[in-house]
């Protein structure tokens, strides 16, 4: 039986998330799809069976194999920030890897066949087959498993638009808050590679000892009593002009106060849950400026030649400077469980892997590529 003939089936009683499906180059496009869906009206979450939209000009459908959970997943499940209350339901998930199986009109034929690791700023990777555009995907290298193509992307893009925002900034210090965290890590590694200091801050000692242990030079804990003076003297000493963050609240109005005047100040998240900031408590006459970053938004506005270079940054490094634990794999049929093992282990601040669901059926066959040539940081 085609995949066409049974997606037109009802579903009744049986398991929908076990279903084998052909492993040849070329495959039919479903007439619908299972996904995990935010209500647009209710904020309530569910599986829903969907149809597939006609694909348009330089959209690929990728057959999902695994997908990672990030924290901007959790933005969208908790207040649906970005959808607000338009009706209808949206697919979650930002990001995955799967492998190409149509395309739409435009530059997608020559994708088909491919396995890929993508993106999506708005979500719809929590789902058998994903609708992306050709511009939103990595070709990724064979020697890398599902898993870890499932999270190519987010995290490495992340810590290399730090990169290139320290580059522009003339940084020669960069202060990386969350430190032990999967972009954390990735961060400090990448900048220190540039020659770019990095003051690493984590909150528990053990966490302080890690980061030591695979190389970074400077490593406070927060939780120290003499954290608030230790940090000032060391971020005057080695001339800071950046802080990262992605804590927030309470920590970053008193972090931003006590570093030297002059620093940026970019917030990329509040694991802390609270606001960003309580502005009436900030020294706003220090010279310091407050700026916000989005890795999509990174990513959209790069020139082709610039994507291919990270591109190929990555594929050469996700298993040295981006490498990031897996944590546990879920089933997609267990999704709701990996949710709720995320924020049990996340306990108000970041954990130390990637948390990946996976479809459970055969993995579809894929061309293998040959990637670009490597470019150097």
């Amino acid at each position: 039986m085609c995949i066409r003939d049974r997606y037109q089936r009802r579903v009744h009683g049986e398991n929908i998330f076990h279903q084998s499906f052909s492993r040849t180059k070329e495959m039919a496009i479903p007439v619908t799809r299972k996904a995990f869906c935010l209500d647009g009206e209710t904020k309530k979450c569910s599986w829903q069976e969907i149809e597939v939209p006609q694909l348009i000009e330089n959209q690929i459908l990728i057959r999902v194999e695994a997908s990672a959970l990030n924290d901007i997943d959790f933005v969208y499940i908790q207040g649906g920030k970005g959808f607000g209350s338009t009706p209808g339901n949206h697919i979650l998930g930002v990001e995955g890897a799967g492998v190409v199986i149509a395309s739409g009109p435009g530059n997608g034929s020559a994708l088909v066949g491919q396995r890929v690791s993508f993106m999506l700023a708005r979500g719809g990777a929590w789902t058998d087959f994903a609708i992306v555009h050709v511009n939103d995907i990595l070709l990724i290298d064979d020697k890398y498993s599902i898993e870890e193509a499932a999270g190519a992307l987010v995290v490495p893009l992340t810590a290399l638009m730090f990169l290139d925002l320290a580059k522009r900034l003339l940084c020669k210090t960069v202060v990386n808050t969350a430190a032990s965290s999967c972009v954390g890590r990735s961060t400090f590694r990448l900048l220190q590679l540039s020659d770019i200091e990095v003051i690493n801050i984590v909150r528990k000692q053990e966490k302080a000892a890690q980061l030591l242990n695979e190389g970074a030079k400077f490593v406070l804990n927060s939780s120290d009593e003499n954290f608030k003076t230790e940090y000032p003297i060391l971020a005057s000493k080695l001339w800071v002009n950046l802080l990262l963050d992605c804590v927030g609240g309470h920590f970053l109005t008193e972090l931003i106060n006590i570093t030297p005047a002059g620093a940026s100040i970019c917030s990329y998240g509040s694991l802390s849950g609270t606001p960003f900031t309580t502005m009436l408590n900030v020294d706003l006459f220090a010279g310091k400026v407050l700026m916000s970053v989005n890795v999509f938004n990174f990513w959209s506005k790069l020139f082709v030649e610039d994507r291919i270079k990270l591109s190929s940054i990555i594929n050469e490094s996700l298993n040295t400077t981006f490498k990031t634990n897996i944590l546990k794999v879920f089933p997609f049929a267990s999704l709701e469980e990996a949710l709720k093992f995320r924020e049990d282990n996340r306990k108000g601040e970041s954990i130390d892997g990637k948390i990946i669901v996976k479809w459970e059926s055969k993995p579809v066959s894929y061309t293998h590529l040959t990637l670009p040539t490597i470019y150097s940081v």
